[in-house]
């Protein structure tokens, strides 16, 4: 339960309810990273995804070594580093290179096209903000608002 009770003590239950949330996705994220991500995504084929990406670019592999959420968020940095290195962008850690969107944006626009087929990147509106791609791809509102802390 290492770094859990840190969490749970960062979060008062006024904070989930009073929609404090940063402190409620950061409890979240720490509860499914311990207990629920192993099973949420498939982690082979992230691998396989990754290493697709890393054929344009020159990103570090995780370590193997780790294990459990330490493999897991290894794995998702690199395919995340893939997809960000193809933008000329750097991902330090899965918290601070997320923060001003450049990096989030730099996934949707590698999946976007797969998500909806039917639309091509130049039928989309140009100067549709991060958060209305991401209601068009069916998240809420309130996903797409920056700053994200992971």
């Amino acid at each position: 339960m290492r770094g859990v009770e840190a969490l749970a003590e960062a979060t008062r239950a006024e904070d989930i309810v009073d929609g404090f949330r940063e402190k409620t996705v950061a409890l979240l994220w720490g509860l499914t990273g311990k207990w629920g991500l192993g099973g949420l995504i498939d982690w082979e084929d992230v691998k396989r995804e990754t290493r697709r990406l890393w054929k344009s670019v020159d990103v570090e592999d995780c370590d193997e070594d780790d294990e459990g959420f330490g493999l897991w968020k290894a794995r998702l940095t690199a395919w995340v580093s893939a997809i960000a290195a193809r933008r000329g962008l750097e991902v330090k850690n899965l918290t601070t290179s997320f923060a001003d969107g450049r990096v989030y944006e730099a996934v949707v626009d590698e999946y976007e096209p797969h998500l909806h087929p039917q639309r091509s990147v130049s039928q989309s509106p140009a100067k549709a903000s991060l958060n209305e791609r991401l209601v068009r791809l069916g998240c809420s509102s309130q996903f797409g608002k920056f700053p994200l802390h992971f």
